[in-house]
């Protein structure tokens, strides 16, 4: 593809590594596949792919925040903060494709910042936007993120409540 200047492969390919790091919680990994897509991303004329790009980016990033030092943690905030204000700005033209998304992300900001009633909030608008317009994946993806999230807090019961819906949503989507 290279040879050929085909960037929109490129992208893709560089994009679908990224999203199977990132589920298989490869997510240094993911970042620096993101930061190669991102080159070539111009050659993207869907905002399909960059809507679905931005979100995996900032999840991928968020991931990695307590393991990552101070500088890398100011920057990978910089670019999910800069993806975020393209997500509500596409959430509020189509909230029905990407309200769901941005909250994902927004809950885990929050996470990340120790603000857990916030994060509860807002995974559960998360889980049910995606469930409301039919993204069975990204409501798997919530639920998983979730699950995480009340696990991490010592709260054993809800947290498996979470993750056997994922485990379900996953199934049912065929992964």
């Amino acid at each position: 593809h290279a040879k050929v200047q085909d960037h929109s492969a490129i992208f893709l390919t560089f994009f679908n590594k990224m999203t199977l790091c990132f589920s298989f919680r490869q997510y240094a990994e993911a970042v620096e596949l993101a930061d190669k897509a991102k080159q070539h991303i111009s050659s993207m004329l869907r905002l399909y792919w960059i809507t679905l790009f931005n979100f995996y980016d900032s999840l991928a990033r968020l991931a990695l925040q307590s393991a990552s030092k101070n500088t890398r943690r100011k920057r990978h905030i910089k670019k999910i903060n800069a993806n975020q204000k393209k997500m509500r700005q596409w959430a509020q033209h189509a909230p029905m494709n990407h309200l769901h998304k941005y909250y994902l992300v927004e809950a885990e900001k929050a996470r990340v910042m120790g603000n857990n009633s916030l994060a509860m909030e807002l995974y559960t608008k998360a889980i049910s936007g995606a469930h409301e317009n039919g993204y069975l994946q990204e409501e798997a993806l919530a639920n998983e993120l979730a699950g995480n999230f009340y696990l991490n807090l010592g709260q054993a019961k809800i947290a498996e409540l979470y993750i056997v819906e994922a485990s379900y949503l996953f199934n049912r989507w065929g992964a």
